[in-house]
């Protein structure tokens, strides 16, 4: 019997005009209306005229994913999808878990933008990212560990991806040895190092404002980025938020876990296809699409 996985995409799968992939009907319209009233900020006009540098804006980035995956959700529910589990890549793991019931939708669009605006507070010159392709994740590790200056794997993406994160200095070093070896080292257009010990501050600081949330049994399997399984303990979920960001995401593990416990169908529930790709570089013998209003 086959299963189905919702994944839902985190920070870098934006774009202008992305609101044109939701159906702004129902439930999906009413995401809108709420999200915009609770955080303050015209989440349709965001979605759909800003230009791409505000879109960049992590406080504005995080929110605009954030409610058009959560709108995209609405629409799958309503075209007669249903999922028996769901996960997402970091931010999209909030998602994840408002779909799955754990956190109310406004509580949901309050710890976004609390958090985007910590994130983006706590972000210096000093820290960066750099995706590596097609070297695997622990020769990338040993590369790390050889340089300079605090940097290490943050993002799990794909046997053949990896996402490292630290000093700056220290990320192009990084970077500098992989093109010697002739493989891809692409530098990504963020403001900080983000799931490394560098935002300790920052998690501290959310933990706190986690606090006022009250937390629900998940109606549905939600996975875990830190620990690739999936979560049975959700009894300390400040702790756990204030984790989630200092750590790495091991999305590559999480979804060998779900072909393990018998998921088949991957449904990518958000304005890319990033997510897809990575099932398709990470799996073999499963359906991996994007979920499309038509």
């Amino acid at each position: 019997m086959s299963k189905t996985v919702f994944l839902f995409p985190g920070q870098g799968s934006q774009s202008a005009g992305m609101m044109g992939e939701v159906r702004l009907e129902g439930r999906a319209a009413e995401i809108f209306e709420l999200g915009s009233d609770t955080v303050g900020i015209d989440l349709i006009g965001l979605c759909t005229n800003n230009p791409e540098p505000r879109l960049s804006d992590t406080r504005f980035s995080q929110l605009g994913i954030f409610t058009v995956s959560l709108a995209l959700y609405c629409n799958a529910l309503d075209s007669g999808l249903k999922p028996d589990g769901v996960a997402g890549h970091s931010l999209g793991e909030y998602t994840a878990l408002t779909a799955a019931g754990v956190i109310e939708a406004a509580d949901a669009f309050r710890l976004i933008k609390i958090r985007s605006e910590i994130m983006s507070e706590h972000s210096s010159g000093d820290g960066g990212m750099c995706a590596v392709i097609g070297l695997p994740s622990d020769q990338i590790a040993e590369i790390c560990r050889s340089v300079d200056g605090y940097v290490i794997p943050a993002n799990y993406n794909s046997p053949a991806q990896t996402v490292i994160s630290g000093q700056m200095e220290a990320v192009e070093s990084v970077a500098a040895i992989v093109k010697d070896m002739k493989k891809r080292a692409i530098l990504l257009d963020v403001s900080g190092a983000f799931h490394t010990n560098m935002m300790e501050d920052a998690a501290e600081k959310f933990k706190q404002a986690a606090m006022s949330v009250v937390y629900k049994e998940p109606e549905t399997a939600v996975y875990s980025n830190l620990t690739a399984e999936r979560m049975t303990d959700l009894s300390d979920m400040p702790s756990y938020f204030a984790r989630h960001m200092t750590s790495p995401v091991n999305f590559c593990g999480e979804l060998q876990s779900l072909q393990r416990d018998g998921f088949t169908d991957f449904v990518e529930i958000g304005p890319s296809k990033v997510l897809t790709g990575m099932v398709g570089k990470t799996l073999d013998g499963v359906n991996a699409v994007k979920f499309a209003n038509k």
